[in-house]
C-alpha cells in the first residue's frame, strides 16, 4: 500500500427523527448531511483514501432521550474495502463503528449498508426494531 499525503478520519453521521421512524421508514426519518427537512439524498457518499478511517455515529435530532446506536457496517462485494464484510459496533451507548479502507475499487462507488437500532432512555431500552440505510463510499486512488 502506497502512502496518501494527509490521511483523514472521516465521521459519517447518520441523523434520525427518532420520534417518528418506524421498521420500513428509514428512507423518509434519516439523514446523512443536513439540512433535515428534505428526503434524504440517495447518491449520498463519503470520498475516501486507501488508509483513512471512517467513524460512523448515529444523533437523534427529534429526542434526546433516544440514542442511535451504529450496530455494524456491512459491504456485499467480493472487494471488502474493509478487509472483511462485516465491521461491528464497539459496545458501547451510544455504540460507533470504526473501519480502516484497506482495499481501493479504482474510483467507483460502493455501496454498503448500516444497520442501526434506537434505544429510549426513558423506557430503559431498545426501541422494536432494526433499522438500515444503504450509502456509498466513493475510493479515490488519485496519488496511490
Amino acid at each position: 500500500m502506497s502512502h496518501h499525503p494527509g490521511l483523514k478520519n472521516h465521521q459519517v453521521i447518520l441523523y434520525v427523527d427518532t420520534d417518528k421512524i418506524t421498521e420500513g421508514t428509514e428512507e423518509d426519518h434519516c439523514w446523512l448531511e443536513k439540512p433535515y427537512n428534505k428526503k434524504p439524498n440517495p447518491d449520498f457518499y463519503t470520498e475516501v483514501h486507501q488508509g483513512e478511517s471512517i467513524t460512523w455515529l448515529g444523533f437523534s435530532i427529534s429526542n434526546p432521550n433516544t440514542i442511535v446506536n451504529i450496530k455494524s457496517i456491512h459491504h456485499e462485494k467480493e472487494s471488502y474495502v474493509f478487509g472483511k464484510a462485516t465491521l461491528y459496533g464497539n459496545g458501547k451507548m451510544p455504540e460507533t463503528v470504526i473501519g480502516t479502507v484497506i482495499n481501493h475499487t479504482k474510483g467507483e462507488k460502493e455501496v454498503y449498508i448500516i444497520n442501526f437500532t434506537i434505544y429510549d432512555q426513558n423506557n430503559g431500552g431498545e426501541r422494536n426494531g432494526k433499522f438500515r440505510v444503504d450509502p456509498k463510499l466513493k475510493i479515490d486512488t488519485q496519488g496511490q
